[in-house]
């Protein structure tokens, strides 16, 4: 079940970072880019990773200056109009504020799972995968 979750995970986060790629790049298929980035991951796994805990912090390095950076442009844009905070919350949900808090709550779930897996891929690894010798 864990190996499953882990495909599924990656699946989902592949077709989600496609989705917002076809926004900078308008002619993008998700499909085939979505499949483009599970095999590249696909052909990493095959080849070998023998550095897994470098790859996992430059995944983690990557994800913390993708959230500094949006964390900046939401700040920016809150100065620039500070009506901004009081006009999202004003906007109600067609079904209802617990539907809204349940997606995004599940929004937020999907953000760090891929995080999970990562530490986990690092914790299984045989001896003598990584060059460091304490591993």
């Amino acid at each position: 079940m864990t190996l499953l979750s882990y495909i599924a995970t990656a699946v989902i986060s592949a077709n989600e970072a496609m989705h917002y790629a076809q926004s900078i790049f308008s002619d993008l298929n998700i499909i085939t880019a979505t499949i483009g980035v599970l095999a590249f991951f696909a052909i990493l796994n095959l080849i070998g990773i023998t550095e897994s805990a470098v790859i996992a912090l430059c995944i983690f390095i990557i994800h913390m200056l993708t959230l500094t950076v949006l964390s900046v442009a939401c700040i920016y844009f809150v100065f620039k109009n500070p009506s901004l905070p009081k006009l999202n919350w004003s906007i109600p949900d067609s079904k209802g504020l617990f539907h809204a808090l349940f997606f995004g709550f599940a929004v937020a779930m999907l953000g760090i799972s891929g995080f999970e897996s990562s530490a986990n891929f690092i914790e299984e690894q045989q001896m003598g995968v990584c060059s460091d010798p304490a591993f």
